[in-house]
């Protein structure tokens, strides 16, 4: 028997939030980030700081004041998986530094080194 990652759990530590309801699936939590990360990727001043500039100085740019405003745009398609993000400062700077690699890796140049 294989030793694969269960629906409900994350398949590796590359998820550093943990959305707690246990009947959420690795794929709706992937799916819910994903669109996360499509929504922002629509704004190119976002996108031309996670292109040209640090991880670090992105968290201090546009880029955290958009994850907030995609989530709860998105509130009404996810509502289960936005409550944890929106009622917690940690889980919700955890979930901006997850959608920003999302995105840098989308991204041709991704982020630079910190």
């Amino acid at each position: 028997m294989s030793a694969q990652a269960s629906p409900t759990t994350p398949r590796s530590s590359a998820w550093p939030i943990s959305l707690t309801d246990s009947t959420t699936s690795t794929a709706l939590r992937s799916a819910f980030a994903n669109g996360i990360a499509d929504r922002i990727e629509r704004d190119e001043a976002v996108m031309a700081q996670v292109r040209n500039q640090s991880e670090g100085q992105v968290m201090h740019g546009l880029f955290p004041k958009k994850v907030p405003d995609a989530v709860l745009y998105d509130l009404s398609d996810h509502e289960k998986q936005s409550m944890p993000y929106l009622g917690d400062e940690e889980t919700g700077r955890r979930f901006a530094l997850l959608i920003l690699k999302l995105l840098a890796g989308r991204s041709s140049n991704g982020l630079q080194a910190t």
